[in-house]
């Protein structure tokens, strides 16, 4: 259930667009919504605890996937 929950905390920034925009890790890593998704799924099913927030990057809105042990 928590990449689900991640998954609704994705959409709420993007104000509930299923399309999304682009995802950004701590790395600086850029992905798509898409892949997005998929790392917050790994990561629960790899046991992390996951935070996503709005932040910007390069003028346009994203969102900031990160993920702790």
């Amino acid at each position: 259930m928590r990449w689900i929950d991640a998954w609704n905390d994705l959409y709420d920034v993007f104000d509930g667009d299923r399309g999304g925009g682009d995802c950004l890790l701590p790395d600086g890593t850029v992905m798509s919504f898409e892949e997005g998704k998929g790392y917050l799924q790994t990561s629960a099913y790899e046991g992390y605890r996951l935070r996503v927030d709005k932040g910007w990057h390069r003028g346009k809105r994203v969102a900031v996937l990160t993920r702790e042990r």
